[in-house]
């Protein structure tokens, strides 16, 4: 089974020119990265991608691992 995982840089990191040394820490960390996609999110959309994050990570906080 494979686990992917989805990252997004936020404005200010990409503004400041940090994107670079991010995704460097993410392939030296050992994921591999399999595609990247530069997109302008209007406030709108933005928000709806935050609330669908934090309500996923709700929903996956009481988990438990055994």
């Amino acid at each position: 089974m494979s686990n992917r995982t989805f990252t997004m840089i936020k404005p200010d990191a990409f503004s400041k020119g940090h994107s670079g040394a991010i995704i460097d820490k993410i392939i030296s960390s050992g994921f591999r990265v399999v595609a990247l996609k530069l997109t302008r999110l209007s406030k709108r959309k933005g928000r709806r991608v935050l609330c669908r994050s934090q309500r996923k990570e709700a929903s996956t906080a009481n988990w438990s691992i055994s």
